[in-house]
């Protein structure tokens, strides 16, 4: 379900100069599956992620 997930660091190789925030990419059959995998996500249990927001992607490349 999850296909690619990491931060975005303001400076490439500074982490210390912060973060805008993180990408999770995932792969779910429909919004509710999704919704019952949040509720189990280790950073959203923890409280490192202060929101998330869900939009949808369309995958264009690589093909297969």
């Amino acid at each position: 379900r999850l296909i690619v997930a990491g931060a975005m660091p303001k400076q490439h190789d500074n982490p210390q100069a912060g973060f805008y925030g993180s990408t999770m990419i995932v792969d779910f059959n429909s919004r509710e599956d999704l919704d019952e995998w949040l509720k189990q996500e280790p950073f959203l249990l923890e409280g490192v992620y202060a929101s998330v927001e869900v939009k949808p992607f369309n995958k264009a490349l690589p093909k297969g």
